[in-house]
């Protein structure tokens, strides 16, 4: 496989680059999942599509569906009042109400804010989504597609707590009180099997406590602060082998945390909603450690991969788990790292692990040459490309770019000589590589 000097040398150049510009095209993973104008929204409770008559849009970044369907989807009645302009949905002691053109929503009696107020859009009812599903502890993610988007509502810790508070029968309260409402310490049964013990405040649970949930999974176990009901703050949440440390909000693992399994840390770093999504470090099972961009738990953006020692052996993209590089291309930049970071040993395995994946050795020494002269590295550049012409003395490229990198070693008269065994040798670009010398020693 032969290239042109020139195609070569931008090649290797766009290599090294791509490397910082992935630094601003990917500092902020989060804007791959932005919301976007799509032309079709897809909406899924717990993996089953909602359908609606009227299709879901998006005013001012806010989702707005059919409230029937919603509502209905999530167990709940529905009751409209005209003459209000007012929906309400209730499920056994709980009850939202939401009313056009009013940015104010009502969640079992406490008020709260709505970034964009329902409205009414080609005769229906329209309710920002994002609301509706965590007012019941649900969460939603948003999958962008090509010409069509997905919004996943699922079942989360918040959901058991809700169901538990305001639909489930047996909830039992036993602690201290103010003004009829649980307020202190205290303890919730539910049916008969304790559920939590904690701080209460003003009939809610907030502060610190310990909730037992019982999911299809096996118990999970809450132990942090709580606000508002639900798990607000910083906590640890235990599921079998399972552990996360960190932040919580509203019920879901957000902000920075760290994940274990049998003990054993397997990441640290962002967290959004339940997902592993921003920056952080997953602890590889083959014992290297993977440190950089991270989206929805998948490896995907601007990453550097350490050894077992600790050691950089990659640095650049990532693309669906894997490094977005082809297999030769991965073995070089190791040796390139290690190199740099004088890990002798190491380079020397990964150059000869290199020239066994260019499957041609004078090949791989041609290609290490011409990136150790794209980084200003000219004596190593020359070492190897000397290689290279001893393996194949006939190959004009290689002639070219040791003359290049004789002429920017100051050694004209080597640099010549290379230039007219190029030229003997067929080498096609003549005038660019004689123009490439002679700017050279121009500007040294």
């Amino acid at each position: 496989m032969k290239q042109n000097i020139l195609s070569q040398n931008k090649m290797k150049a766009a290599l090294f680059l791509l490397l910082t510009l992935a630094v601003m095209l990917w500092a902020s993973p989060l804007q791959a999942m932005a919301l976007s104008e799509e032309k079709e929204i897809h909406i899924y409770m717990d993996h089953k599509e909602v359908e609606f008559e009227v299709e879901p849009v998006i005013v001012n970044g806010t989702t707005f569906v059919q409230f029937r369907p919603l509502f209905e989807a999530m167990g709940m009645d529905i009751e409209w009042d005209p003459d209000t302009r007012t929906v309400t949905g209730t499920k056994e002691r709980y009850t939202l109400k939401l009313q056009i053109d009013n940015q104010i929503a009502s969640v079992n009696g406490k008020d709260y804010k709505l970034l964009v107020s329902p409205k009414i859009i080609k005769g229906s009812t329209m309710v920002p989504i994002r609301f509706v599903a965590e007012s019941f502890g649900r969460s939603v993610y948003y999958k962008p597609g090509y010409g069509a988007a997905e919004i996943q509502i699922n079942r989360e810790m918040g959901t058991d707590i809700y169901e538990a508070l305001y639909v489930a029968e047996g909830l039992q309260y036993t602690g201290e009180s103010k003004d009829g409402k649980p307020h202190g310490k205290g303890t919730y049964t539910l049916k008969g099997e304790l559920w939590y013990e904690g701080e209460f405040y003003k009939g809610d649970m907030e502060g610190k406590g310990k909730l037992y949930l019982t999911t299809a999974l096996g118990e999970q176990v809450y132990e942090g602060e709580f606000e508002n009901n639900l798990p607000n703050g910083t906590g640890i949440i235990t599921q079998g082998n399972y552990r996360y440390e960190g932040d919580i909000r509203n019920g879901l693992r957000h902000g920075t945390g760290k994940v274990y399994y049998k003990d054993k840390l397997e990441y640290e770093g962002d967290m959004w909603e339940n997902t592993l999504t921003g920056e952080g470090t997953i602890y590889q099972s083959d014992g290297t450690k993977y440190v950089g961009d991270v989206i929805m738990g998948a490896r995907e953006g601007y990453a550097r991969v350490y050894d077992q020692d600790g050691d950089l052996f990659y640095e650049g993209m990532y693309a669906g788990n894997h490094p977005a590089v082809s297999p030769l291309e991965q073995k070089w930049i190791a040796y390139y790292l290690y190199t740099e970071h004088n890990k002798t040993q190491k380079a020397e395995e990964a150059f000869e692990a290199f020239k066994e994946a260019a499957g041609d050795e004078s090949l791989a020494y041609k290609i290490a040459g011409s990136a150790f002269l794209e980084l200003d590295q000219t004596e190593q550049s020359i070492a190897y490309l000397n290689k290279g012409i001893a393996l194949a003395p006939d190959d004009a490229e290689l002639h070219a770019l040791i003359a290049l990198a004789y002429s920017r070693k100051g050694d004209d008269a080597k640099a010549e000589e290379h230039a007219k065994n190029a030229e003997k040798l067929g080498f096609e670009e003549m005038d660019e590589l004689r123009e490439a010398m002679e700017e050279i020693k121009n500007n040294p």
